[in-house]
């Protein structure tokens, strides 16, 4: 996300943040898309409905690379088990899937 505001970077991590954070805590898709929307504005409809459709994978890849010790990272890791979209996000992080390695088009 920090390319997109390149120009102010304080203001990129507090969007990055707020992004993760309506990830984390949005379930309802369309108002996950117009809480985006509502941050970082229209002009950036298509980053948006990219955000919104690989939500899990991206909230729970950076929840997972952030994690500061191994005891986190195994925590988040039970937390993705525990939800088929986190445990599809963790298979294809781990390349356990069918798709991991196949996939032909990238996610972004």
């Amino acid at each position: 996300m920090s390319y997109i505001f390149i120009s102010k970077p304080d203001n990129s991590q507090d969007k990055a943040e707020h992004v993760l954070e309506i990830l984390k805590n949005t379930e309802d898709d369309r108002e996950c898309e117009t809480k985006l929307v509502l941050l970082l504005g229209y002009d950036l409809f298509s980053i948006i409905k990219l955000v919104r459709q690989h939500k899990h994978l991206i909230l729970y890849c950076t929840l997972r690379a952030r994690a500061g010790t191994e005891e986190e990272r195994l925590v988040i890791e039970r937390e993705m088990r525990a939800t088929a979209q986190g445990a599809a996000a963790l298979a294809e992080l781990l390349g356990e899937s069918e798709n991991a390695v196949s996939r032909s088009t990238p996610i972004f």
